[in-house]
């Protein structure tokens, strides 16, 4: 469990609403209606990959400087935090749950 600070690209899509990718993460990216519903879905799906990666033991890359993304026309960058802490305590609750339903149901037996 660990708090982060990722740098997102925002691009506005031609139906409206908009695109979301993190550039040091892989498959990393979501969507938003308007900007206020982009960065509520950016910090989502900011948390839940970088709690796989946690999960799966695998290397968190460094955050790059905000001022060194690479920008095409009309796409806008901002800094996102995210905190692990709420899938870790969603999943190790469900994960408890299963175990319960699992020795009750193998106690019944």
């Amino acid at each position: 469990m660990a708090k982060y600070v990722y740098p997102a690209v925002f691009t506005p899509e031609i139906e409206g609403g908009f695109f979301i990718n993190f550039p040091d993460l892989d498959c990393c990216f979501t969507q938003g209606d308007d900007l206020a519903d982009g960065l509520l879905m950016a910090k989502d799906v900011l948390e839940l990959v970088l709690y796989d990666y946690e999960t799966d033991k695998r290397t968190i890359p460094e955050p790059s400087d905000i001022k060194s993304i690479a920008l095409e026309e009309n796409q806008i960058v901002s800094l996102v935090m995210g905190d692990t802490q709420y899938y870790t305590k969603l999943y190790n609750t469900k994960l408890k749950i299963k175990n319960i339903k699992k020795y009750t149901h193998r106690r019944v037996l």
